[in-house]
């Protein structure tokens, strides 16, 4: 039978006892919220330079990669300074008492005088010469023109390394400065935008820009993220295939293990094998954050892409009487159901509605029949009594 769906986006039809014609098809919504304002547990986007947003400014993106107002390394951040701390008390403690004795009568007293007059000081390894050279007996604390010239002067002394840049980078990546769950995120900018984790996605010298971005998790994603580090701590999930063939894979101990269908399967599997290890007295890591944060980030992404090129629809389902030619006549129920973002999914959700309209206008067909008969008897049973 000729319809009038010929040019729907995907459409699915089904005539019903010459009666009924049920209509299902997709239709672009243009109109489809962002999923990250949208949603809970999608967490959201905040980029830098051209890439920031009114909703999200970079500040905000500064404060959860540890960096200053400039964008640069905040190096006054309490982890990147214990760790300048420790390793110069372990320079000072390093020293000899024959080489403290050179500048100072009393090694211990000039070592409190070390730790004391140059802990706190933002150039630790500056004020370290200049204090030496004021302890020297008959020497004025500006005769070494530098730290290294004093140093010189005093051979054997080993070299203070202060290497603030290397102790950022160290704090960031135990997780220890900015936020924990943050993940930087690079874009690929060509007839549209698509992003992905940092190094994961399409790198091109000309289109991807490197850290344009950092994806955070709101509450919901938060909670979810501190659930599965304390599996991902101990077990992960590596996801491989496409479509129907993608598989989930377990690997405990940098060996594969299992390997599922559903990821929810392997999710279980994997939680079951940290918890024993847990239970054997296994010590939590710091990876299991970074893993989960990267996890959630990558499904967030996933749909959040799909929104931006416009991977969005609505799932409409329409029935009409067929009419006594045959032909699709008046319409009489319609249902429609809009933000479906992603075709494979708008189309599940499509075929779930279409057959489910089927059935119950089959139903609806049955009754009617019913009927029919109903007044067809009474009808007859009139005739024959006149």
């Amino acid at each position: 039978m000729k319809t009038q769906f010929d040019t729907i986006y995907n459409p699915m039809q089904e005539t019903i006892e010459d009666r009924y014609l049920v209509v299902g098809y997709l239709s672009h919504d243009e109109d489809c919220g962002n999923p990250l304002e949208d949603s809970d547990g999608m967490g959201y986007v905040i980029g830098r330079g051209k890439y920031e947003t009114r909703r999200h400014s970079e500040s905000e993106l500064f404060r959860a990669l540890g960096l200053n107002s400039y964008g640069e390394p905040d190096y006054s951040l309490n982890p990147v300074y214990d760790r300048i701390e420790t390793k110069y008390i372990a320079w000072v403690e390093s020293l000899t008492d024959e080489q403290l004795n050179r500048v100072w009568r009393n090694a211990e007293e000039l070592r409190e005088h070390l730790l004391t007059e140059t802990l706190g000081e933002y150039e630790m390894g500056e004020y370290v010469w200049s204090a030496l050279s004021y302890c020297v007996e008959g020497r004025r604390s500006d005769y070494w023109d530098s730290y290294s010239e004093f140093l010189d002067y005093l051979e054997d002394w080993p070299e203070l390394k202060l290497d603030w840049e290397e102790a950022w980078h160290e704090a960031r990546e135990a997780r220890e400065i900015g936020d924990p769950c943050a993940v930087v995120l690079d874009v690929y900018d060509h007839s549209g935008l698509h992003w992905s984790v940092s190094g994961g996605g399409t790198q091109c010298r000309w289109d991807t820009t490197s850290g344009a971005g950092v994806w955070l998790p709101d509450d919901y994603a938060r909670d979810e993220i501190m659930n599965r580090a304390r599996v991902y701590d101990h077990a992960t999930i590596r996801e491989s295939g496409y479509g129907k063939n993608k598989t989930y894979t377990v690997w405990l101990d940098r060996a594969e293990r299992e390997s599922f269908k559903e990821w929810g399967d392997a999710y279980q599997t994997a939680k079951r094998y940290a918890e024993d290890l847990i239970a054997q007295g296994a010590f939590p890591t710091r990876k299991g954050i970074l893993y989960a944060s990267e996890e959630l980030a990558e499904q967030a992404l996933e749909e959040y892409n799909a929104w931006l090129s416009g991977d969005c629809y609505g799932i409409c389902v329409e029935v009409y009487e067929i009419d006594a030619e045959g032909e699709q006549g008046k319409m009489i129920s319609d249902d429609a159901c809009w933000g479906f973002i992603g075709s494979d999914f708008a189309e599940e959700e499509l075929k779930g509605l279409f057959d489910y309209t089927v059935i119950e206008t089959k139903k609806k067909v049955v009754e009617e029949t019913k009927q029919d008969r109903i007044k067809n008897r009474f009808r007859d049973a009139m005739a024959n009594a006149l």
